[in-house]
């Protein structure tokens, strides 16, 4: 029982003695190198100055921007001035007319509604007797029919 232990404790180290420098020869990439070239100086000179520049036209855009902003901003408002203003005047020259049409109308209709309201009366009583015959309640829904249409 002994050995087997042994033995198997030996084959899961072996096995993994095994994989690790599998696992380190399937590495095939090279080894990166510190490298001090005139090119690479250059390219990295190159690279950090478009850099440099990109960060500043980014800063000059968001500038051109906030300043196109503004000025849409502020001539939205004055558009939106003059708008409301002509609304505003529209709306006090409608308010206008209104009143003198309600002043117009009102005595016409004061005459309208004092002619329905007779007409609706007359109606009322004529129904209200007891003993209607049918006749006298088709006169008196005639006849209301008649006022209401005068009126």
């Amino acid at each position: 029982m002994k050995i087997r232990r042994i033995l198997s404790v030996a084959l899961i180290t072996s096995s993994l003695v095994a994989a690790s420098i599998g696992v380190t020869h399937a590495d095939d990439s090279p080894v990166p190198a510190a490298t001090n070239s005139a090119a690479y100086q250059a390219a990295l000179a190159k690279y950090q100055t478009d850099l440099l520049q990109y960060r500043i036209t980014v800063i000059k855009n968001a500038i051109t921007y906030r300043v196109a902003m503004d000025k849409y901003n502020a001539d939205w408002a004055i558009v939106l001035a003059r708008y409301d203003a002509a609304w505003k005047a529209a709306q006090d020259q409608y308010q206008v007319l209104r009143t003198a049409y309600n002043a117009k109308v009102a005595p016409l209709a004061a005459i309208r509604k004092a002619a329905t309201d007779k007409a609706d009366a007359d109606f009322l009583a004529a129904i209200a007797v007891a003993g209607v015959t049918n006749a006298q309640l088709d006169l008196a829904l005639k006849n209301h029919n008649a006022a209401m249409d005068a009126a």
